[in-house]
């Protein structure tokens, strides 16, 4: 049997990586850099001023590298100049064990505020926090604000975070990229890891206030569809 494979810039999915889209399965990194590169390529790549979509392997090594080295990561990437960034966060404890954590969420860095998408409650509290404070000191137009928890729809099961995270970080750039949209004045105290759902960037809110179970299964769908149709 011919192995299903798909190499789409710098992302190489394998059958194993493409079959998590079929089913109860949660995605691993390859997945979610799929359709960050795609997002990138595809929906924004006339945009100059649109969406940056940071892959999970790249928000990991930022949280998790010296001053000097983010600062050198973000310059090279140019995110200081963007207004809109989003990033996979995973929270793996390891820094040497490859694809490691259990869930998926969404940190946002909108203008002069951070925002943070969990589908499941605060569970990645810790991990975009130690995130946001990494990008911070180098993002002076995005880190003058402390990072805020949106209230963000909830997964109704054990598997979909990385479906969330890609449904989030989509009705995000797509609510973002409306001329109408500016970062609004939180309503809260900013969240100091006891408030529950601590401060509120509305924007952020209305964006993923539309994703559901149902739009989420739909999003499965039709990412596994259009990795077939790059493969024909």
């Amino acid at each position: 049997m011919v192995e299903k494979k798909l190499s789409y810039h710098d992302v190489l999915l394998r059958s194993e990586d493409i079959d998590l889209l079929r089913g109860p399965h949660w995605l691993n990194d390859q997945v979610i850099a799929f359709y960050f590169e795609y997002l990138t390529r595809e929906k924004y790549r006339s945009a100059p001023d649109g969406p940056v979509f940071v892959n999970g392997a790249t928000s990991f090594l930022l949280a998790n590298s010296s001053a000097a080295d983010v600062e050198e990561t973000v310059a090279a990437l140019q995110l200081a100049e963007r207004p809109l960034i989003l990033f996979a966060v995973n929270n793996n404890p390891w820094v040497d064990v490859a694809e490691g954590g259990s869930h998926w969420s969404l940190l946002v860095s909108w203008k002069n505020r951070m925002c943070h998408c969990d589908s499941a409650g605060g569970t990645n509290r810790a991990a975009a926090q130690q995130l946001a404070l990494k990008l911070a000191p180098h993002l002076s137009a995005h880190g003058a604000t402390p990072m805020l928890e949106a209230r963000t729809p909830q997964q109704v099961n054990g598997y979909d975070c990385g479906m969330h995270l890609l449904a989030n970080a989509q009705a995000v750039a797509l609510h973002t990229s409306s001329p109408e949209s500016t970062p609004s004045t939180p309503e809260s105290t900013p969240c100091d890891g006891e408030c529950g759902w601590g401060g509120i960037d509305r924007e952020v809110e209305a964006a993923v206030a539309s994703v559901s179970a149902a739009s989420v299964s739909k999003l499965r769908d039709e990412i596994y569809e259009l990795i077939l149709s790059l493969m024909e």
